[in-house]
């Protein structure tokens, strides 16, 4: 039901180099359970609207990435249904590019270098312009969005891209959760395609300030 990590990246940049729109975007647990309880207290009903337009979007271009953990997992169909999951559609794995980046950063590094770097694109994230760029390359802009404001950001978001209609194909979505709500309107409302990085830049920060530290203490001795 869900692909692994090879077969997702492979999907990926075959769908990048086939020159058509796509998008790939990653639908964690609260996400999920935010669909099947569109009035819970974590978020609101409006937002769990958009997760959910996001989700029910069926194009074959557009990747849905869910948690690896629901495979082999122990959940019944039931579970799997009121988490709105479909055990014949095929889905992706949500944690492909972070597992990448993580455990094989030679290979990360040449999706990025290969498919990113050198291609005209826009980043919406809760990150400084310093740490995407040190990740990615120097992209044409950098949407900031405040993490403890991100619900009433989508219009200002939205707005803020569509200035860039003519002049970039991609939107790199650095914005957990955030991202899941933001899909479905690039897609139906702005002719982008859409990767969605998941953590990779949450992680890549915590690397660097890590490796800052270790330097500090080094020339301290």
């Amino acid at each position: 039901m869900i692909a692994s990590h090879s077969r997702t990246i492979q999907q990926l940049t075959l769908k990048m180099l086939a020159r058509e729109r796509f998008a790939y975007v990653n639908f964690p647990r609260s996400a999920l359970i935010a669909i099947s309880d569109p009035n819970g207290e974590e978020s609101s009903k409006e937002f769990n609207d958009l997760i959910a337009k996001s989700f029910n979007i069926n194009h074959k271009n557009y990747m849905k990435g869910i948690p690896s953990a629901f495979v082999n997992s122990n959940h019944s169909e039931n579970e799997l249904d009121s988490l709105k999951i479909d055990v014949n559609q095929r889905y992706y794995s949500s944690t492909t590019l972070e597992n990448y980046f993580n455990n094989n950063q030679q290979a990360f590094t040449s999706f990025v270098d290969f498919y990113i770097r050198n291609t005209p694109y826009v980043v919406v994230t809760f990150h400084d312009r310093k740490i995407i760029t040190r990740v990615l390359g120097t992209p044409l802009e950098v949407i900031h969005v405040p993490y403890n404001d991100f619900y009433n950001k989508i219009d200002f978001t939205m707005e803020s891209l569509s200035k860039f209609t003519d002049k970039v194909d991609t939107v790199i979505l650095d914005c957990p959760l955030l991202s899941t709500g933001l899909a479905g309107r690039i897609w139906n409302e702005l002719n982008f395609s859409i990767i969605d990085l998941g953590k990779v830049i949450s992680f890549a920060k915590s690397r660097f300030n890590s490796g800052t530290k270790q330097n500090e203490r080094a020339n301290q001795r």
